[in-house]
């Protein structure tokens, strides 16, 4: 069944619209080798005279123009055309002698009995008037329908055919030599018709002022209007082609390519602009790889020359990821687009939080190559890229842990010294120097240092630490004939820290703990039974804090805690 479904679909793809052209060569583009070196309308194919004039045809790609002609007028479909004189006269043959040529063409099958046909053809005056000084012009145009293959004389003194056409366009005087004039009408057949034969019908001798004309008979001298005519078709007028569809605005990645067009015919003329990142230009569906935004034109000539237009523009996105150096176990987005109509595949999928997204998470641990498949859901190839991730140590501002001193103390700052990194200190106040990774400070009062560092990687970052400053009595000042020890570990402290003591204590030894702004955070008495005490320390903020210990007789034994 599907095979089935495909077949259909390809005829309707790449068959003909409905609405055919039963001529099929109304713009003279296929010739046989007399015309390169006769310009005869009888080397066309399908087209001849049809009376006994001599119509003559031309070429703008092999150079050949008509002479009687006062400019230059561009094919409308394709590089040929048919020229013909519509009117003229010579004074050996009488006033009312006219001369006029008929180009005939060739169905492709005869009509069809009570089908309604639309026929039409495209006109334009060559300026030349030759021997008439102030120009003549018709305003007459038929389509003469025959059953047989017939050629009449080229002067009637009466009429120049003697019969009258079925479909006849009086809509003005066809006087323009800068665009092509459409001429035409309908026409329901009679059955079997398969010549038609194109021009003025009109009688002179009983239409006076039927020329825009002056004119001007000199022995022998003829004057006559000379058409050139163009895009000859006819076709059922119940029927209409396909317009040119550029297909939807679409979005793709740089380096992929966008689907333009929508239908392909045979007869069809299809032609886009600009071309220069195109598969083809001239296609009904062609391929496009712009590398930035671009805006494309479809200009389609049906079967029947109808000439319509559109656009797509192809809007251009940078998807994947460019080559990205980041920091070890350090998530970041990989990618950069999200299409809910495209498919994506990474590969491989290590570090990654998803391998089918367009934006995906990914944590690397060491330096790692991905790439990165975009399809439509057609299988379409949008983009195929790579990207290369290269994981570095970063650096990371830390000043340290605030702390308490007494003053006159030295304290050391900072927690690493890395290479290719740079480090500024502030303020520039009792400190060994501020561009140091870990420099000495000897603040005289409390006061907050601040550190930005800057890693290889170009990593800005920023830290401060406070320092608490107290003015500190040492053992010795107060009790001269103190042996007391104490030992505290851990130091630096989480959740607890234990007191080991070198002898026992009095009955009403205290333990207080001050933070780095000098608050009271902690009071107990200890247990004078026992050498060893373990004090929580979960309710307390990171930070510096000062230990001390006392007794009836004052301070025994102070000590600095740092708690994490």
């Amino acid at each position: 069944m599907k095979t089935i479904y495909l077949v259909i679909l390809l005829i309707f793809f790449f068959s003909s619209p409905q609405a055919q052209n039963l001529f099929q060569n109304g713009s003279a583009e296929n010739y046989n080798s007399q015309f390169f070196n006769k310009t005869l309308v009888d080397s066309i194919f399908f087209w001849s005279d049809g009376n006994s004039g001599s119509c003559d045809v031309y070429s703008t790609k092999l150079g050949i123009y008509p002479s009687y002609s006062t400019g230059y007028q561009k094919p409308r479909t394709g590089f040929n055309y048919v020229a013909f004189a519509m009117d003229g006269a010579w004074s050996s043959l009488g006033y009312n002698h006219m001369y006029k040529e008929y180009p005939k063409i060739e169905l492709s099958q005869p009509l069809q009995v009570n089908t309604t046909y639309r026929i039409r053809a495209f006109l334009s005056n060559t300026g030349c008037y030759y021997q008439n000084k102030d120009g003549i012009a018709t305003d007459s145009f038929g389509f003469l329908f025959l059953t047989q293959d017939t050629v009449f004389l080229a002067y009637n003194q009466q009429y120049n055919i003697n019969t009258i056409p079925q479909v006849n366009d009086t809509n003005g005087f066809y006087t323009d030599t800068a665009q092509w004039m459409e001429v035409g009408g309908t026409y329901t057949a009679q059955g079997g018709e398969s010549f038609i034969t194109m021009g003025d019908f009109k009688r002179y001798d009983l239409i006076p002022n039927y020329y825009i004309m002056t004119p001007y008979i000199g022995l022998g001298a003829p004057y006559f209007v000379y058409y050139l005519i163009d895009d000859v078709a006819i076709w059922p007028a119940d029927t209409v082609p396909p317009a040119a569809n550029a297909g939807a605005d679409t979005t793709i990645c740089r380096g992929g390519k966008a689907r333009l067009g929508t239908h392909t015919y045979a007869d069809y003329i299809y032609q886009w602009s600009p071309a220069e990142t195109l598969s083809n230009d001239s296609g009904g569906v062609v391929w496009a790889r712009p590398l930035q935004t671009t805006t494309y034109y479809l200009l389609a000539t049906d079967d029947i020359y109808t000439k319509t237009t559109d656009s797509i523009t192809v809007f251009v996105n940078q998807c994947g990821q460019s080559d990205t150096i980041v920091c070890i176990e350090t998530p970041f987005v990989l990618g950069n687009t999200q299409n809910p109509q495209w498919h994506y595949q990474w590969s491989p999928a290590t570090d990654l939080s998803n391998d089918t997204l367009g934006m995906t998470t990914c944590n690397p641990n060491g330096n790692i190559s991905y790439q990165l498949l975009i399809t439509t859901p057609a299988g379409d190839t949008i983009a195929f890229d790579s990207t290369q991730i290269l994981v570095s140590d970063c650096y990371y501002a830390d000043a340290g842990i605030d702390s308490l001193i007494c003053k006159g103390d030295t304290l050391v700052l900072g927690t690493h010294d890395a290479t290719f990194v740079n480090y500024s200190w502030w303020p520039n106040y009792h400190i060994s120097d501020t561009t140091q990774a870990k420099p000495s400070v000897w603040p005289d009062t409390s006061m907050y240092y601040h550190l930005h560092v800057v890693d290889s990687m170009g990593n800005s970052t920023q830290d401060s630490i406070f320092i608490a400053v107290q003015i500190c009595i040492s053992i010795d000042e107060k009790r001269d004939n103190s042996k007391m020890k104490v030992l505290v570990f851990p130091n630096p402290a989480h959740d607890y820290t234990t007191l080991q003591f070198n002898q026992a204590l009095s009955q009403k030894t205290g333990l207080i703990l001050y933070n780095a702004l000098g608050q009271r955070v902690l009071q107990q008495y200890l247990n004078a039974s026992e050498r060893e005490f373990t004090i929580a320390l979960k309710k307390l903020q990171a930070g510096a804090y000062l230990l001390e210990l006392h007794d009836s007789n004052g301070l025994l034994a102070r000590q600095r805690l740092l708690v994490q």
